[in-house]
Order: structure tokens, then C-alpha cells, then sequence
């Protein structure tokens, strides 16, 4: 299991499922019921890694019945937990919310608080990635963050008030907006994480944007690159670039604005992210047209609906 372990974490995919069968032979044989589950579990995480969504969910399930054979019930809501996850991860989020509430009702049941917090986050996801209804994503982020208070996690309260932060912004609440993101930045100082003290220097970003003041705009997307940079987080770089590509195309200025959507879509290429790369185009084709050059405009508009179609969205 060790050896599978480390071979997943070098990616190297079929080694790591090589090993993990091999464990899973001996604990079937030991009739180590249990540890077996938690095998399937990293063999379904495995092949959900590498988006071999089918194989996951195969082992998912069989996980599932297996805790549900010998009772445990804690295994059991993690392992629905994982379900929605995997289905979010595929953007089929009816699918992700049923096992979401699923798993809540077992973890409220058991009075797992640390589970039934995550669940609430993943909820909260899907009210806006799916429903874009803003307000109940706020409602289930205000529950994590009420179980995050109660066990004193300040990672996740600061994660919860930095999401929560943000959806206001969703709903045009911005001074409540920066309440939240004034509190997630006292955290994340304290605990010196770079991270996602990149994260909340972006969030500001957007909200000096959202207010009209676009030099504070801009101050703010630049701390969140620097930092950024410093720890050499891919998605954290473009992310930021991103922000200041906003800043440059409300200027005018459209050459640096395309220059920084090149950066980005040159991350999200290196990510294999279709989402990434179809927001790129979106905005490179919003670009051309504000500069009256809509046959380009065009063609990356048609980039922009291709991907959509491939992901099985029509926008």
C-alpha cells in the first residue's frame, strides 16, 4: 500500500495500481474488511486523478457497499462525500448534490462536524457553480463556517470567510464582501499562507474593480502575482494575471490586456484545462470586438462555443 502510495504521488499511474491490486489481494485473504474499503477508495481516487471517471466510480461503489455490509457508517458518507466530488470534478452537478445531501444526512446523523464542514463547502459549490443561486451558496458557507468556528479550525474559517466574501461580491454586496475578506486576511497573515494570502489579495482586486478604483485594482492583482510567483503556483499566476488582463482591457489598454490572456491561456494549455482555455477565448473574442475586429472576434467565439460543446454545455 506504501509502495502504491508513493508511486502515485511520482505519477506514475499504472505502477500505483499495479501495487494497490496487490494489497488488495492479501487484505481480501486476511478478510480485513475495513482496510479493504480503503483500498478500493485509493483505487477509485487513482483513476479519478487520471479522469478515468467510469473506473472510479466502479470502485466508488463497490467501496460504498461494502461499508454499508459491515456498517460504517463513517466510511460510508466519505465515500459518497468522494461521489459528489467526482461528479462536481465532471461538472454533473445534480448528480455531485445527491450524494452531497446524502452524505450530510449520515454525517448529522453520526455528529461527524468535521465531515458534515466539508459537505457544506461542497454544497455551497454546487448552489453556485450549478444553480447560480448565490444566496443559498452563502447559506451552506455559512453553515461550514458556523461548524469551522465550533472546532477552532482557522484554516477553514478563513476559507469559508474568503468563499463566503466572494459570493457576495456575485450578489453586488461588496462592502459586505470586504468584511470577509478583511477577516480570511488576518488569518492567512497570521498563519503566513502564501497561498491563499495570493488568493484574498486577488479577491480585493476584484472588489476595488467592482468600486471604480482601478489603480487599487491593480495594486492588489499585483501583490496577489508577486506572491504568486514566489511560490510557483501555476494557477495562482494565472489567476492574477487574469485580474490585471481586466485591469488593462478597462484602460483601453487591449495589446497588454492580449498579452496577459496569452500568458494564461499558455497555463491552462500546460494544465489540460478545457474551462480555462474556453474563458481565454471568450475574453480574447470580447477584446477583438471591442477593437472592431470582429472577424477574429469571431473565430475565437467559435473556439469559445466548441469547447462548451465538447464539455456538453451549449452557452
Amino acid at each position: 500500500k506504501k509502495i502504491a502510495g508513493l508511486y502515485r504521488e511520482s505519477g506514475d499511474a499504472a505502477k500505483s495500481m499495479e501495487a494497490y491490486r496487490k494489497a488488495m489481494e492479501i487484505y481480501k485473504k486476511l478478510e480485513a474488511k475495513e482496510e479493504y474499503g480503503e483500498l478500493l477508495e485509493d483505487m477509485a481516487s487513482g483513476y479519478s486523478k487520471i479522469k478515468d471517471y467510469v473506473n472510479a466510480e466502479k470502485y466508488y461503489q463497490e467501496a460504498l457497499q461494502l461499508y454499508r455490509t459491515i456498517k460504517a457508517r463513517n466510511k460510508e458518507a466519505g465515500v459518497l462525500s468522494s461521489l459528489g466530488d467526482m461528479f462536481f470534478s465532471e461538472q454533473k452537478y445534480a448528480r455531485a448534490d445527491e450524494y452531497f445531501v446524502l452524505a450530510s444526512a449520515i454525517q448529522k446523523n453520526i455528529n461527524d462536524r468535521s465531515g458534515l464542514m466539508y459537505t457544506y463547502m461542497s454544497r455551497g459549490s454546487v448552489a453556485q457553480d450549478f444553480k447560480e443561486d448565490y444566496k443559498e451558496a452563502i447559506n451552506k458557507m455559512r453553515m461550514a463556517l458556523a461548524l469551522a468556528e465550533e472546532t477552532k479550525s482557522e484554516v477553514n474559517i478563513a476559507f469559508c470567510q474568503n468563499r463566503i466574501g466572494s459570493l457576495f461580491s456575485y450578489i453586488n454586496e461588496y462592502d459586505s464582501a470586504k468584511i470577509c475578506y478583511d477577516k480570511a486576511m488576518a488569518i492567512y497573515q497570521k498563519l503566513e499562507d502564501k497561498e491563499n494570502l495570493a488568493a484574498v489579495y486577488l479577491n480585493y482586486g476584484y472588489y476595488y474593480n467592482y468600486r471604480g478604483d482601478f489603480e487599487k485594482a491593480r495594486d492588489q492583482f499585483e501583490r496577489s502575482l508577486a506572491i504568486a510567483k514566489q511560490i510557483n503556483n501555476a494557477y495562482s499566476i494565472a489567476s492574477a494575471t487574469y485580474g490585471l488582463t481586466g485591469y488593462h482591457y478597462t484602460k483601453g489598454n487591449f495589446a497588454e490586456a492580449l498579452k496577459g490572456i496569452e500568458e494564461v491561456l499558455a497555463i491552462y494549455r500546460q494544465k489540460d484545462n478545457p474551462w480555462g482555455i474556453a474563458s481565454v477565448f471568450l475574453n480574447q473574442g470580447n477584446i477583438r470586438n471591442q477593437q472592431g475586429e470582429f472577424d477574429e472576434a469571431l473565430q475565437f467565439y467559435y473556439k469559445t462555443d466548441s469547447i462548451y460543446k465538447k464539455l456538453g454545455l451549449e452557452k
